[in-house]
């Protein structure tokens, strides 16, 4: 069985490869009592993940306070996580609010046809897709992009030549995880997951999506059922000025740690 320490250095260590993370951890005694990690995304945003209170130290605060120092490191970035619906209180408490809800699909895909019109990005596209991602998911994760560039592949929907919707696939975990997926509306976004699915057959395959997609049907017709999920949470930072309705939006997480 891990320890709580194992658990989050092995945890932290995937997820600091997919973002410039900050890890923190307290200790009782010698024994690591609780983690928790968070992600900025430039200096308006952040993610709070990795939240791990080892059972034997529950109910002593230590989760909570774990929480206040990372929202305190967060200073005034918006902040999101994904909860479970016994955590929600204690999030409820530092500001947090529900937003959605986060499922994940998984299985062996069944066999699909393959979409005439997606194809493979280019060695010259990196640029355009850490454009379209910020325009999607509406902040600054040119780090993670950057980090996807080198452990991921891309698939891509041009229009007049311009890259108009893009996803991505990667090792992780038992197998491969499709995401993030940005794209203008359904008919991209499924075409781009059917694309990945057919070039990689056999294989064990995981996407985070969240409800309001309305993806959840039509994955488990792919053979990727439902395997669990969590409550989407957001804790507002200093008041910013909004933005214009995006054209573009998220149909797949690149984990649900990171959003």
């Amino acid at each position: 069985m891990y320890s709580i320490a194992a658990l989050a250095e092995s945890c932290g260590r995937r997820l600091s490869e997919l973002g410039a993370a900050r890890v923190a951890s307290a200790r009782v005694g010698k024994s690591c009592g609780a983690t928790i990690m968070m992600t900025p995304y430039g200096d308006d945003t952040a993610t709070i993940n990795l939240v791990i209170v080892d059972a034997a130290m529950r109910g002593r605060g230590l989760g909570r306070k774990m929480l206040e120092e990372a929202l305190a490191e967060a200073g005034e970035r918006i902040c999101y996580l994904v909860s479970t619906q016994e955590d929600l209180p204690l999030y409820e408490k530092v500001g947090f609010a529900a937003t959605g809800e986060t499922v994940q699909h998984q299985g062996e895909p069944l066999l699909v046809e393959a979409p005439g019109h997606v194809t493979w990005s280019e060695s010259g596209d990196h640029a355009h897709l850490v454009t379209l991602d910020r325009a999607a998911y509406g902040h600054d994760r040119s780090a993670v992009i950057e980090i996807l560039r080198e452990r991921a592949k891309f698939a891509v929907i041009r229009d007049a030549g311009e890259i108009q919707a893009f996803a991505a696939i990667r090792s992780f975990g038992r197998g491969l995880v499709i995401g993030p997926v940005m794209a203008r509306n359904d008919s991209e976004a499924r075409a781009l997951i059917d694309f990945l699915l057919v070039h990689h057959q056999g294989g064990f395959v995981r996407i985070d999506t969240d409800v309001s997609t309305n993806l959840a049907g039509w994955l488990t017709r792919r053979g990727l059922y439902r395997a669990g999920g969590g409550i989407t949470m957001r804790r507002s930072g200093a008041a910013r000025k909004e933005g214009k309705p995006a054209d573009h939006r998220s149909y797949a997480l690149v984990s649900q740690a990171l959003g």
